[in-house]
């Protein structure tokens, strides 16, 4: 039978049957994209931002959550949906990309293709804060 691994740590894989493929699906992408936003941000990240809640970041937030960080989420502004499905996702926090952060960020994870965002993060974070660019393409 067929394998496939997935790495996601140093070290660390996680093998898949390949006729179990269609289950953890969500895993090969957004789930990677998350997972990698996620180490990058830090294990001292206790107050992680996304920003853009899309598929990686659901899946974030989830893993954050369990972890015991308080996350933060951004949303397109005045999107009540996506800022009402972060909350039931764990987000302590989540409203629109042009509002303040209640509270400065301790890493600031971008998910959307918006390069608009990038200055937005980085007065979003505290001093000494990370902002992760997620893989994905910015637009300027």
């Amino acid at each position: 039978m067929m394998r496939a691994m997935v790495l996601h740590g140093p070290g660390q894989a996680l093998r898949l049957e390949t006729r179990a493929l269609p289950e953890p699906a969500p895993l090969l992408c957004a789930g990677l994209i998350g997972w990698r936003a996620l180490c990058m941000a830090g294990d001292d990240a206790r107050v992680p931002g996304l920003y853009g809640f899309g598929a990686a970041a659901h899946l974030f937030a989830q893993v954050a959550r369990h972890q015991g960080r308080q996350v933060l989420a951004f949303t397109r502004p005045g999107d009540a949906q996506a800022q009402a499905f972060a909350r039931t996702l764990g987000a302590v926090w989540a409203g629109g990309s042009d509002e303040p952060t209640p509270t400065p960020l301790d890493a600031a994870i971008i998910l959307a293709p918006v390069g608009a965002l990038v200055p937005l993060a980085l007065r979003a974070v505290r001093k000494g804060g990370r902002v992760v660019c997620g893989g994905i393409h910015l637009v300027m």
